[in-house]
């Protein structure tokens, strides 16, 4: 926590989440909560935080983890008093849901809520992507300013959402911070330039904030907690891949890499950590390659973890112990497909004192330093994947750098820091 002068005005953050959170019927969804939560805890004495999350609870749900932070659930109700000009440029379920959950957490700040004491005249805001845009606009008309955090990319979204509805509402946010004082965040320097691209907005309207990761949880230490790899059928030695099996992310690239690596390590395995199961997803190519003929030599050395159901989460300190029992973790994202904004995967196992193998010209590529803590590397290219991942394990000295890269720039103790200068100076 950041230190504050005793007795000072404290002003309210009002973080307005998409997500859900794993405590007291709130549940978790992703990783914008990741985000969301982890930088809200840690915010400096100056603010009181109050984070809007949602929840399938008929009631609010009110969960105070400290003591300037509290964390709000309410579930959205349908039309429940959001503007009709909001549904007009929403034209999809899950877009009027943004625009039903902020009614509802309007409702609750001037209505049950009340005694939580929240005072939109004395409040700054952090908004999440195209659910925050509504809230945005909305707190724009009482002066509220704000920081808003576009987390994925243009590309994708376009490309994910039918008609574009989604990309809209980033759009319409856009368009406000261009002309107030309001300010966007971009999670990487690649995500920056698609912001500019995508929206139009310039440079000194957007601030580089990266993704940070639980240095405590993610760590060295976590190997000792082996018992997780029996619990998953893991066999030592493995690389490890983790992530949702969507096409960009290219998880068929470790399969085609890995005749490449058994060739110098004929021990090897590769453990595909899938949040969600693969044959529900749009990506065909990867069982196109796993199915074949010419793969059944290598499919005794592929591990699977998680249940299978859409939305299985393997916990963090689970995640944490199979990274830092691994050789290298290779996530050979696509820019040509989707430029991956961020990703808290490569971080994740560098804390874990692991290298990383990143796709070259995405956000992935700016959580390493080339050759010293991992490498970007050509995302199409299977040879050069593995060779990158063969001189990882043949480094020992590139985990050890990796740990020391993410205590000193990308702990969420630094990111949450950057923030709350970013947010008091508005």
């Amino acid at each position: 926590m950041h230190a504050y002068a005793q007795g000072a005005h404290r002003k309210h953050l009002l973080v307005l989440s998409p997500e859900c959170y794993g405590f007291d019927k709130i549940e978790y969804w992703g990783g914008m909560g990741q985000v969301a939560y982890n930088v809200s805890k840690r915010m400096g004495d100056g603010f009181d935080v109050y984070l809007f999350s949602r929840t399938r609870e008929d009631r609010p749900v009110v969960h105070k983890p400290s003591g300037n932070f509290t964390v709000v659930g309410v579930k959205p109700q349908p039309f429940s008093g959001g503007r009709q000009e909001w549904y007009a440029c929403a034209p999809r379920g899950d877009c009027w849901e943004a625009a039903d959950h902020w009614a509802c957490v309007r409702n609750f700040i001037t209505g049950e809520g009340r005694d939580l004491g929240i005072d939109l005249d004395d409040a700054v805001a952090w908004y999440h992507d195209w659910f925050g845009a509504f809230p945005l606009l909305d707190l724009a008309e009482r002066g509220v300013k704000g920081a808003f955090t576009y987390h994925m990319s243009h590309k994708r979204t376009s490309e994910d959402i039918a008609q574009d509805a989604r990309l809209g509402l980033e759009r319409l946010a856009a368009d406000y911070i261009k002309s107030n004082h309001s300010v966007a965040t971009a999670v990487s320097g690649c995500q920056k330039q698609v912001v500019g691209s995508a929206y139009g907005l310039p440079d000194n309207k957007v601030v580089v904030i990266p993704n940070g990761v639980d240095t405590g949880v993610f760590s060295p230490e976590a190997a000792r907690n082996a018992g997780v790899l029996e619990k998953y059928g893991i066999r030592k030695p493995y690389v490890v891949f983790s992530g949702r099996p969507v096409p960009e992310k290219r998880p068929e690239m470790l399969l085609e890499a890995m005749p490449h690596i058994c060739e110098a390590r004929p021990d090897m395995h590769a453990v595909f950590m899938f949040l969600g199961r693969p044959e529900n997803n749009r990506n065909r190519g990867f069982w196109d390659v796993y199915d074949s003929e010419a793969y059944g030599k290598y499919r005794g050395r592929i591990i699977f973890t998680g249940n299978g159901d859409i939305g299985s989460y393997i916990p963090d300190n689970e995640r944490a112990a199979i990274y830092a029992n691994a050789e290298v973790g290779i996530f050979p994202s696509d820019p040509d497909i989707a430029p991956e904004a961020f990703g808290l995967i490569s971080p994740e196992i560098q804390a874990c004192g692991k290298p990383s193998v990143v796709g070259r010209g995405t956000g992935l590529e700016e959580t390493i330093k080339q050759g010293v803590t991992g490498f970007a590397v050509n995302p199409k290219d299977s040879g050069e994947i593995a060779g990158a991942a063969l001189a990882c394990m043949n480094t020992p000295r590139m985990g050890q750098s990796a740990r020391e890269l993410m205590e000193d720039m990308f702990s969420w103790d630094i990111i949450a820091g950057r923030y709350d200068g970013l947010l008091r100076s508005l």
